[in-house]
């Protein structure tokens, strides 16, 4: 016969052990975090047009926020600077396929365009004609005062029936927003929440772009710039979350 002490002692560590194991389920899920101290890791530069090298995207010992940094220089390995990088991508290989999650970056730029790419994917063709890459990009343009979320372009027609081709440098506009004017080479906090179809966007804490899109629903993450002589990304932070009613099951091809 088990005593009732027994039995109460019993009741009350398989109670434990549920309250522990139901605060573990609900604390967020890092997958990936990196400062960029020792290196940028797997990280590679899209380099699928004429305009893009791999001198151009690379590693500063004490650029960033915070110390190290991944940098990107336009007119790096080119004899004309101004026939450098117009637009340029950078993802991160991710081992594991990401479905929903937050995404999370420090980033500055002395002038032109920079942010982030989300749900990313990148096969280069092999030639320099710019394809292809996937996902949605988030830009901040600090000079007219605009944040814009993007996705990449399929090959078909557009809705006036004009012909448009699949390329890295041709996204689509998903939706736009006016954000506050900052001076060049001022460090801003990115963060992108992307859960289902569901996408919000923040700056500095803010959110300024809140859009609904289904046409990519995982990817890994990476950074843009475009005509960015000098832009920097630090403290970069991911964390997954739960699927919601429209997200996905199972993994994707």
């Amino acid at each position: 016969m088990i005593s009732r002490k027994f039995r109460n002692w019993l009741g009350t560590a398989l109670l434990i052990l549920l309250t522990i194991g139901m605060c573990a389920q609900s604390r967020p899920q890092v997958v990936y975090e990196e400062t960029f101290d020792k290196g940028i890791g797997r990280w590679e530069p899209f380099l699928g047009y004429w305009r893009l090298n791999d001198k151009q995207w690379h590693w500063s010992l004490d650029g960033g926020k915070d110390g190290g940094c991944l940098m990107h220089e336009a007119g790096m390995g080119v004899k004309d600077p101004g026939r450098g990088a117009h637009d340029a991508m950078i993802i991160y290989r991710s081992r594991a396929v990401w479905q929903d999650y937050t995404f999370e970056t420090d980033a500055r730029a002395s002038a032109g365009h920079f942010g982030v790419w989300f749900r990313a994917r990148m096969h280069p063709s092999g030639e320099k004609d710019g394809r292809w890459v996937a996902g949605y990009t988030f830009s901040l343009d600090p000079r007219h005062k605009k944040a814009i979320l993007w996705k990449t372009r399929r090959d078909g027609f557009d809705k006036d029936g004009k012909w448009q081709a699949h390329h890295f440098s041709n996204p689509v506009e998903v939706k736009s927003a006016q954000i506050p004017e900052f001076p060049p080479d001022t460090w801003v906090h990115i963060k992108i929440i992307v859960q289902g179809s569901q996408i919000q966007c923040f700056v500095d804490d803010e959110r300024v772009i809140n859009a609904e899109d289904s046409t990519f629903s995982y990817g890994s993450i990476g950074f843009i710039a475009y005509k960015a002589p000098d832009a920097r990304f630090d403290n970069v932070r991911v964390v997954a979350l739960p699927p919601t009613h429209d997200s996905p099951g199972g993994k994707p091809d």
